[in-house]
């Protein structure tokens, strides 16, 4: 019997539309063959400097990329177009794989996104 309910299913993946970029988490590449980096689209929420509350969100988007913020619109674009969507969750989990590994383990290709994994360098997985 197949199953017919819908609360199991899986939701349908929604399309994006390439001229208007939206606020989410994304998984990227930041060269061929190396290894899915955090990204992250958000609106900034600017901080009234008199009272200290927060003033209405602004309205241009700016890209988190492995820890780092980039303000050009080129870099949103770019996350935008070759990103593939995430939940929040795995962008935390990528973001602290991340540093873990800048941290302790530098041989690990998350410790250096920008170069190429080379599978016949790697460490066996066990």
């Amino acid at each position: 019997m197949l199953l017919q309910r819908r609360d199991i299913m899986p939701a349908p993946i929604k399309s994006r539309d390439p001229a208007k970029p939206e606020p989410g988490f994304f998984r990227v590449r930041l060269i061929k063959g190396g290894p899915q980096v955090a990204a992250r689209l958000f609106t900034p929420c600017p901080v009234d400097p008199e009272f200290g509350h927060h003033i209405d969100r602004s309205r241009h988007l700016l890209a988190e990329i492995n820890g780092r913020l980039y303000g050009s619109t080129k870099m949103v674009w770019w996350v935008w177009l070759t990103g593939r969507r995430t939940t929040g969750p795995d962008f935390e989990y990528l973001t602290d794989l991340a540093g873990w590994c800048r941290n302790h383990d530098a041989r690990d290709p998350m410790a250096k996104p920008h170069k190429a994994v080379d599978p016949r360098t790697m460490r066996p997985a066990f």
